[in-house]
C-alpha cells in the first residue's frame, strides 16, 4: 500500500507543475518542454511501478511494462536535454553544425524500437520476487547514449550559466543553480541504482524504484525555482491549478466510489484498496483528457480562480465607443482603463501622458482596494527607466516582463506588479506609456491579448492626442477670452469704433473655437478611428471601395492640417509679443526637415541640393517655429515643382544676418497674383496646380512666424520657371556647440 500512495502523490505532484508551467505561457519554449517531460516522467513512474506488481497487471505483461519502462526512460532523457538547451540565451552552433538533434532524435526512436519490440536491450526476462532481466547485445548503446544525454545536458546548463553571466542575469544563474543540484542528484540516484546495482547485484523491488523515484527531486527544486525566482513568471497560476485539480480530482474520487459500490451490490464482491487507487488514477487521467467534461469545470471554476474569457471583437467595439464618444481625456481614459481592467481581470492598469514639456499626468482606474495602482512616485521611476535605459529602438512594440534581462529592471517591474508596458509613439517620440499589470489568473499574457493590446495601443494613441488638443483648445479659450475681455475694456474707455472691433473679433473667436472643438473635432477624431480599423482588411476590399477610403483619407488629413493652421493664427494673432528666440544652426535644421519630407521629392523625380551649407549658420530664431517654416516652402517647392525638377537651398551670410534661398524649377506664380501670395487662404489658380491641395494658409502662417521672430520673408517667381522664397533672420553672437553637420 505505502509504495502505491507513494507513486500515487509524486505522479500528481509531478503532473501538477507540468500542467500549471504549461497553461501560464503556452508559447515559451522552456514551458513547454518542462510539462513535456513532466508528463513523460509521470508516465515513467508509473509504468515502472506497474511493472512490479503482478497482482495488478498479470505476470505475463510485467516484460510488456519493464520494455516501457527502458523505452520512456531514453525518451524522458532526450526531452530533458532539449529543455536545458533552452537556458542557454543564444543559439549554440555547434549543435546545428553536426545536427545533433537529428542524430538525437533518430538514435531515440531507434533506442525505443529496440526496447520494445527486440532482445537486443533486455533480454531473459524472468520474475521470482522482483522483475529480472539480462543485459542484450546493444546495451551498451542505451547506456552510452543515456549518460550521454544526462552530460550533455549538464554541459548546456553550464553554458546556459556562463551566458547568464556575461548578460549579468543573476536570477537565470540562480535557476540554472538550483536545475544543476536537482539534475546532479536524481540523474546520479536513478544511474547507480538502475544502470549499475540492479544489473549487476540483486537488488529488492523497494530498492531499485528509490532509483526512478529520486528524479522527484529534480522536480521539486525546479518548483522551489518557480515559487523563489518566478521561473515561469508564475504565482497565483500555481494556487488556480492546484484547485483546478484537486475539485477535478475531488469529482472524480466521488464518481470511482460511486461506481465501486454499484458493482459491489451488483456482483456482491468486496474490490481490493490497489485496485481501488488504481481507478481512481486512471479514471482522472482520463476525465483530465475528456474535453466536455474539462470543460464543464473550467465554467465551474473560472469565476473563482479568475480563469476569464473574452470576445476581442466585442471589447475593442466597446472601447472604440468610449473613444468616439468621450473628448474630454480624463473622462476618457477612466472609462478606458476601467473597461479594460474589469474584462481582462487586471491587478492594475495605467496611462503615463506625456506633454510638451516632458512632464507626465498619470491616469489609473482605481476601482479595487486590493489590487495594485501606479502612484506618482512609482510612476516617476518608470519615466526615469525609460529616459536612461530605453532609446526606443526601432521595431520595439511592447516590453514584456519575462523578455526583459536586466536584474535590476526585471525586480522593478514585480515590485510595481508590472507585466507588461506598451510605448505610444509618435514623431519619433513617446506620447503614451501604456502599463498593465499582471493577470489575476497568473497566467501571462497570450499572443491573442498581446496582438489585441498592440491594436488597441494605435487607436487609444490617436484619441489621446485628438483629446489633448481638445483640452488645449478649451485652455486657449480661456485665456483668448480673457485677452479679449481686458482688450474690450481698453477699447470701450477709448471710443465707440473700436469697442465694435472688438466683439467682432471676440464673435470670430467664438465662431471659430466652436467650430474647430466640436463641429470640426470629434466627428474627425471618430472618422479617423473608422479608417484606422478598416485599414487591417483593406487588402480584402475590391480596389474602387478602396480607391473611395484612400480618398476619404486623404480628405479627413486635409481637414486635419486645416483645423491645424486656424489653430496656429489663432494663437499667434491672439499673442502679438515677439516669439523668444534662441540660437539655432541654420543649416542643421534645414537639413533635417528636409530629410523628413525627401521622400515626397523622391516620389516625384525631384532632387535636392545645396549652395554653401558647408559650415554651420548661427541664427536667433525659436527652434520648432522655424522648422515649421522651411517644411512648409520645402514641401510647396516639391508640390508645385514639375516632375524630375530641382530645388536649390542657397545660404548667404550678410553683415548681420543669414539669408537662406529656397529656390525650385517649377510652374511658377502668375504676376497677377504676386501682391496676394502671403494673404490669408489665399491660392494662386493655373491649370497645372488645380488640382494640388492646400489650405492657403501655409504662407500667411511662415511670414507670420518669421516676423515674431525678428525676420523676414521675400519672393520672386516667373510663370512657367519656377520661384525662390527667402527668409533673412538675425546672426547669433554665441557660438554653436559642435553639431555633427554634414552638408
Amino acid at each position: 500500500m505505502i509504495p502505491l500512495i507513494s507513486t500515487v502523490i509524486i505522479v500528481l505532484i509531478i503532473t501538477i507543475l507540468g500542467i500549471f508551467s504549461f497553461l501560464s505561457n503556452p508559447t515559451e519554449r522552456t514551458n513547454r518542454y518542462f510539462a513535456v517531460s513532466s508528463g513523460f516522467l509521470a508516465l515513467w513512474l508509473v509504468v515502472n511501478f506497474l511493472e512490479n506488481e503482478p497482482s495488478l497487471v498479470g505476470y505475463e505483461s510485467l516484460p510488456i511494462f519493464l520494455r516501457l519502462d527502458f523505452a520512456l526512460a531514453i525518451t524522458y532523457f532526450f526531452i530533458w536535454f532539449a529543455f536545458c538547451y533552452s537556458f542557454t540565451l543564444r543559439p549554440f552552433p555547434a549543435l546545428g553544425k553536426y545536427k545533433i538533434f537529428s542524430v538525437l532524435t533518430l538514435s531515440t526512436l531507434l533506442l525505443v524500437g529496440l526496447s520494445l519490440f527486440t532482445d537486443t536491450i533486455l533480454t531473459n526476462i524472468t520474475f521470482d520476487d522482483s522483475i529480472q532481466f539480462t543485459r542484450g547485445s546493444l546495451w551498451w548503446l542505451y547506456v552510452f547514449q543515456m549518460t550521454g544525454t544526462a552530460v550533455g545536458s549538464i554541459l548546456l546548463l553550464l553554458l546556459g550559466k556562463h551566458n547568464a553571466k556575461k548578460a549579468n542575469h543573476k536570477i537565470l544563474i540562480r535557476q540554472i543553480n538550483l536545475v544543476i543540484l536537482g539534475f546532479s542528484i536524481a540523474a546520479g540516484n536513478g544511474l547507480i541504482i538502475n544502470l549499475i546495482l540492479q544489473p549487476f547485484f540483486p537488488t529488492s523491488i523497494a530498492v531499485a524504484r528509490y532509483g526512478i523515484y529520486g528524479v522527484v527531486v529534480l522536480v521539486v527544486l525546479t518548483s522551489y525555482a518557480v515559487a523563489r525566482y518566478q521561473f515561469f513568471d508564475i504565482k497565483l497560476a500555481i494556487i488556480r491549478t492546484f484547485s483546478f485539480f484537486t475539485l477535478s480530482l475531488a469529482i472524480m474520487l466521488l464518481y470511482v466510489y460511486a461506481l465501486i459500490i454499484g458493482m459491489s451490490y451488483l456482483f456482491d464482491k468486496e474490490f481490493a484498496p490497489d485496485f481501488i487507487f488504481v481507478s481512481v488514477i486512471l479514471t482522472t487521467i482520463v476525465a483530465l483528457s475528456f474535453h466536455p467534461l474539462q470543460k464543464n469545470i473550467a465554467r465551474l471554476t473560472r469565476h473563482l480562480f479568475y480563469k476569464n474569457y473574452y470576445d476581442p471583437e466585442k471589447l475593442f467595439s466597446e472601447l472604440t465607443h468610449i473613444m468616439a464618444s468621450h473628448i474630454n481625456i480624463d473622462v476618457m481614459t477612466t472609462s478606458l482603463l476601467h473597461t479594460l481592467e474589469s474584462t481582462l481581470h487586471l491587478t492594475g492598469v495605467a496611462f503615463m501622458v506625456y506633454k510638451k514639456d516632458g512632464t507626465f499626468d498619470l491616469k489609473i482606474s482605481g476601482t479595487a482596494h486590493h489590487d495594485h495602482y501606479l502612484e506618482r512616485t512609482e510612476a516617476e521611476k518608470i519615466d526615469e527607466l525609460y529616459r536612461q535605459h530605453f532609446p526606443y529602438p526601432e521595431g520595439m512594440k511592447m516590453y514584456r516582463y519575462q523578455d526583459i534581462v536586466d536584474e535590476s529592471t526585471k525586480e522593478l517591474f514585480r515590485a510595481l506588479h508590472i507585466e507588461l508596458i506598451i510605448p505610444i509613439i509618435k514623431a519619433d517620440k513617446i506620447t503614451t506609456l501604456f502599463i498593465l499589470g499582471t493577470k489575476k489568473s497568473g497566467q501571462a499574457y497570450s499572443p491573442q491579448d498581446l496582438e489585441f493590446l498592440g491594436i488597441f495601443a494605435n487607436q487609444v494613441g490617436i484619441a489621446i492626442q485628438n483629446a489633448l488638443a481638445y483640452r488645449e483648445i478649451v485652455e486657449f479659450n480661456s485665456v483668448l477670452e480673457a485677452r479679449v475681455n481686458e482688450r474690450t475694456k481698453q477699447l470701450e474707455e477709448a471710443q465707440a469704433e473700436k469697442l465694435q472691433e472688438a466683439l467682432a473679433v471676440t464673435k470670430l473667436k467664438d465662431e471659430f473655437v466652436f467650430i474647430a472643438t466640436h463641429e470640426l473635432r470629434a466627428p474627425l477624431t471618430a472618422i479617423l478611428l473608422l479608417l484606422e480599423m478598416t485599414s487591417r482588411d483593406e487588402a480584402h476590399l475590391p480596389l474602387p471601395l478602396r480607391s473611395n477610403l484612400d480618398s476619404i483619407r486623404e480628405a479627413s488629413n486635409h481637414l486635419n492640417q486645416l483645423i491645424d493652421d486656424l489653430l496656429e493664427i489663432a494663437r499667434s494673432e491672439s499673442s502679438p509679443t515677439i516669439q523668444p528666440t534662441q540660437t539655432v544652426d541654420l543649416v542643421t535644421l534645414v537639413q533635417q526637415a528636409e530629410q523628413v519630407i525627401h521622400p515626397l521629392a523622391d516620389a516625384r523625380g525631384i532632387s535636392i541640393s545645396y549652395v554653401h551649407a558647408n559650415t554651420p549658420h548661427a541664427v536667433l530664431a525659436h527652434k520648432e517655429k522655424l522648422k515649421e517654416v522651411v517644411t512648409n516652402l520645402i514641401s510647396n517647392a516639391i508640390k508645385y515643382n514639375k516632375p524630375n525638377g530641382r530645388i536649390t537651398i542657397t545660404f548667404t551670410e550678410n553683415k548681420d544676418s543669414i539669408t537662406t534661398e529656397i529656390s525650385d524649377t517649377g510652374y511658377g506664380i502668375p504676376e497677377q497674383y504676386h501682391n496676394k501670395i502671403f494673404e490669408k487662404f489665399f491660392r494662386a489658380t493655373s491649370k497645372e496646380v488645380e488640382e494640388i491641395t492646400g489650405t492657403g494658409l501655409g504662407l500667411f502662417i511662415s511670414k507670420m512666424l518669421l516676423e515674431k521672430m525678428g525676420g523676414s520673408i521675400t519672393f520672386s517667381s516667373i510663370e512657367h520657371e519656377g520661384s525662390t522664397f527667402s527668409f533673412t533672420l538675425r546672426k547669433s553672437s554665441n557660438e554653436l556647440k559642435d553639431t555633427g553637420n554634414s552638408a
